[in-house]
């Protein structure tokens, strides 16, 4: 799994960037990110920014 694939996750389960949401999870749960927790912190913070 990469950055992209997990931007498209997001946007396949129609979360929008302009939503508010409250994340708590485990990267285990996500599975092995090329880039590991920075990589899913860096797309978290690049679709939910202005």
């Amino acid at each position: 799994m990469n950055k992209q694939t997990l931007l498209m996750d997001l946007i396949n389960i129609d979360m929008r960037s302009t939503d508010i949401v409250l994340l708590h999870t485990s990267t285990k749960k996500i599975g092995d990110i090329q880039g590991g927790p920075d990589a899913v912190l860096d797309v978290l913070m690049e679709y939910f920014s202005p």
